[in-house]
């Protein structure tokens, strides 16, 4: 009876290498995973334990050329996290986890992102029901987690110190850091574009200041995003917001931070600073001017009136010297003729 279990086992190991079977919950050293191997679960590999979360080689978009490791929210299919932001691989990339530590590589083995040394040996992979991917030894300790290498987001249940901050994406479909920044200062929550601060959470209509004790992480829950001290149990400031199990904090593509919550894939944004976005740096491009369009968060680009004055002049000087190319040509036919 116990050979044939061992042979059963054996089988059903065997049949998730061919087919990719997508494990719950933990994966183990000597695990590898592709999109093209996974690419009947749209590269997902994992899920957590409800399937709330999955873990995936991932496509954003409809593009086919970046393939990253992401931790998506199953029913939304949102990107809470990535792993190779800046170094993204074909659809044969490979993630692999050994005991060492999780790594993606291309197929020819080269390197693009890996977790730092640990310590000690890795023992399992674990996705959890708030969509931490966490790195645990034998002793079931953690030696590494997404919660605390955030990207661009975090979710219920995650903090964001003081330490780190949330980079935007170059867009939706290319996940590379871009240029827009969340950051904590000692009092507040500010954004960030090329060092100059153009918002801050504190002076927000929705927010509430309650405390000036030093500000330590930022959260959201079920009912509203927070700065947090006193070791988590002073608020330092707070915007409430309608009830819900499940919301994110995005640092968004756009320029603008955005709290927003979901019922299955439906998206709801709840909370968005700074709401007019003509205070986004770089919003209009280099030169562009912005204007606020029918509302606030329909912004209008122009050109400045000088610029478009100068390229007429450019225009017309360029009419008249065609003008007068033409009527020294036809005085020479004209001669020609006579």
């Amino acid at each position: 009876m116990e050979f044939l279990l061992f042979l059963l086992n054996i089988f059903s190991l065997f049949v998730a290498l061919v087919s990719g079977v997508s494990s719950t919950e933990f994966v183990y050293p000597n695990f590898t995973a592709s999109n093209l191997r996974f690419v009947d679960a749209a590269g997902s590999f994992l899920s957590s334990t409800n399937g709330t979360f999955k873990a995936a080689m991932f496509n954003p978009g409809a593009q086919q050329i970046r393939f990253y490791l992401c931790v998506i929210h199953t029913a939304s299919n949102t990107i809470i996290w990535s792993a190779n932001r800046d170094s993204p691989v074909s659809e044969s990339g490979i993630m692999s986890l050994t005991a060492n530590g999780i790594s993606v590589s291309e197929e020819d083995g080269s390197l693009r992102w890996s977790t730092p040394p640990f310590k000690s040996l890795v023992s399992a992979l674990k996705l959890t029901e708030t969509g931490n991917l966490v790195l645990l030894d034998q002793s079931n300790n953690t030696l590494w987690e997404s919660f605390r290498n955030p990207t661009d987001t975090i979710v219920i249940g995650q903090e964001l110190h003081t330490e780190t901050e949330l980079v935007s994406a170059v867009s939706s479909d290319d996940l590379s850091t871009g240029r827009y920044r969340l950051g904590l200062t000692v009092s507040d929550a500010t954004l960030q574009w090329e060092n100059l601060t153009y918002w801050k959470l504190s002076m927000d209509t929705k927010a509430y200041v309650n405390s000036n004790y030093a500000v330590e992480f930022m959260a959201i829950n079920r009912s509203g995003l927070y700065l947090f001290g006193q070791n988590g149990s002073a608020v330092i400031v707070q915007v409430n917001l309608p009830p819900s199990e499940f919301r994110i904090a995005k640092m968004d593509d756009s320029g603008q931070f955005i709290v927003s919550s979901f019922s299955g894939a439906a998206e709801k944004q709840e909370f968005v600073g700074p709401l007019d976005e003509c205070r986004i740096p770089f919003i209009c491009g280099k030169i562009g001017l912005c204007s606020s369009g029918i509302s606030a968060n329909s912004p209008v680009c122009s050109c400045p009136l000088s610029f478009r004055a100068r390229s007429n002049n450019i225009i017309a000087v360029f009419r008249l010297i065609v003008l007068t190319h033409c009527l020294l040509l036809a005085i020479r036919l004209i001669t020609a003729v006579t």
